[in-house]
């Protein structure tokens, strides 16, 4: 069997354990997408079929991107130890260099064994990043303002070394990922501000279309990256807690002034950009998010097969294989992604349910009686009868790609509802500290309003500042707190949950995975 892409992952009962992959992960492995290979140490293969869904996750990223004018990129993994440097280290507020490399130092192949072994401290996690690629080729290429500009690198591979303690012993494994990533260039902060809200405008349409319920929030300054002025994230809601799976961010002026980014303006003077970034990844919060008891429900939009036949004892009619045909060639003709399965050594459930669990959206059924009748039968990935079953619809051959051109269509209603439902399930409004930690505790987001001070954040926490990590009595005690709604609105009518002042944002505090 030959396989597209490989992927590294590590550990995966450690994700059971954090409550992230539900039962995800088992189904993507019964329904093929994914493999365990006991050759490759900890390795999970993609399959054909994930791979297609993967790419089509990026088509969609670089197009819906390439409205606010980003272009596509490729850069290699590889960069060379002096752009590290840049970014192992910034100073903190008091002016004091904050040292990186014990937790979250930017690393790519090559570099990663000798990186492990230098560090002092335990390594929580190592990444690659686009700046250590991206930044040095912008100063080099970058001379006047007419090349600021938007620019997309994708990165496919994103690779990360997690601390895995073992027998007292601190061992190393690797978990890579398929991410996107985008880098623009400013020549204000107000524009890298407008840019990091369109991304994350541009990044809640794209979860909206691939149905994935999320919460959008901005995080505070004390609790950013110190390389980011302001930061944004795009939140999963899962069965227990969130997860993130996309950002946003003002860089501002950090990384062009270690890097040696300069442009020169309009009157010929030499200036430093401000720098936005956005990065996402989408496929895993997808297959968490769309799927029930029966598998995946993968969106029109990216499914790999939009609709398959299955012919049902086509030797028993002679004709079934001409109609067949037929109903096939009006499909590709609209441009439908349609596959036909002549499997017949396999039981008809069973080919039912090998494409229920990979989630194509539309199934048609053709046997005998529809080919007697003129008629198809068709069966959408999202509908149920009171048996739970998927829904059945008799639907003339004629009136066939009208059909399903809406089914496809009624999807994006249905998955919207749905979101909704989930929303309005787990996101939960509390009124005090009580009822916050108990709503946090039983999985869900709580929703409260807070009057912006990061005082009543720390005292929530039980901390005498957001360094401190000592807990106190009285303190939420679990969880995390999120940020505050990117969606502004007036709340100075309500009062903060812990301080009771006057209300200045409606915030989120969760487990987060």
């Amino acid at each position: 069997m030959k396989f597209d892409k490989v992927f590294k992952d590590y550990d995966i009962s450690r994700y059971y354990c954090l409550g992230v992959f539900m039962g995800w992960f088992d189904i993507a492995k019964g329904a093929g997408l994914i493999f365990i290979d006991d050759s490759i140490s900890d390795g999970v293969i993609f399959s054909p079929y994930t791979c297609r869904l993967s790419e089509a996750i990026d088509d969609l990223i670089i197009n819906a991107f390439a409205e606010q004018g980003f272009g596509k990129w490729e850069f290699p993994t590889r960069v060379g130890a002096q752009n590290l440097e840049m970014l192992s280290s910034v100073p903190d507020e008091t002016g004091e260099a904050i040292d990186f490399l014990p937790h979250t130092h930017t690393i790519v192949r090559g570099d990663c064994e000798q990186r492990v072994a230098q560090a002092q401290q335990p390594i929580e996690v190592l990444r690659p990043a686009g700046e250590a690629q991206i930044y040095p080729f912008w100063k080099n290429n970058v001379r006047s303002y007419r090349d600021l500009g938007t620019l997309l690198g994708r990165v496919l591979l994103q690779q990360r070394f997690y601390r895995v303690p073992s027998g007292g012993h601190s061992q190393f494994t690797k978990f890579e990922r398929p991410v996107s990533e985008g880098h623009a260039l400013h020549k204000t902060r107000e524009e890298a501000t407008h840019q990091m809200f369109q991304s994350i405008e541009t990044l809640e349409r794209l979860a909206t279309m691939l149905g994935i319920p999320y919460l959008s929030v901005e995080s505070p300054k004390w609790d950013n990256h110190p390389f980011n002025e302001r930061m944004c994230y795009l939140l999963a809601l899962l069965d227990e807690g969130v997860s993130l799976f996309g950002s946003a961010y003002n860089q501002g002026t950090i990384l062009t002034e270690r890097f040696g980014i300069q442009y020169q303006d309009r009157d010929s003077e030499f200036k430093t950009p401000f720098i936005s970034t956005f990065g996402v990844g989408l496929l895993y919060k997808l297959m968490m998010t769309n799927l029930d008891q029966k598998g995946f429900i993968l969106p029109p939009e990216v499914a790999p097969i939009e609709i398959v036949i299955l012919p049902i004892n086509p030797s028993n009619s002679s004709g079934i294989e001409d109609y067949v045909r037929e109903v096939e060639d009006s499909l590709v003709a609209r441009n439908f992604r349609v596959k036909i399965d002549r499997n017949m050594d396999e039981r008809l459930y069973k080919r039912r349910e090998k494409y229920e669990q990979i989630g194509v959206p539309i199934r048609l059924e053709i046997g005998k009686n529809e080919f007697e009748s003129d008629n198809v039968s068709l069966y959408l990935r999202w509908e149920y009868d009171e048996r739970q079953q998927l829904m059945e619809y008799k639907i003339g051959k004629e009136d066939l790609v009208d059909r399903v051109e809406q089914s496809l269509f009624d999807y994006s209603n249905w998955a919207s509802k749905r979101n909704s439902s989930i929303i309005e399930e787990r996101i939960v409004q509390c009124t005090n500290t009580g009822e916050l930690r108990e709503i946090v505790e039983g999985g869900k987001v709580g929703k409260f309003y807070w009057c912006g001070e990061a005082d009543c954040i720390n005292q929530m926490y039980g901390k005498k500042d957001h360094v401190s990590r000592a807990r106190s009595e009285g303190s939420i005690g679990i969880g995390k707190f999120l940020g505050w709604d990117t969606h502004s609105e007036d709340v100075s009518e309500n009062q903060c949950i812990q301080c009771s002042q006057a209300a200045d944002k409606i915030a989120y505090w969760s487990k987060r995975a």
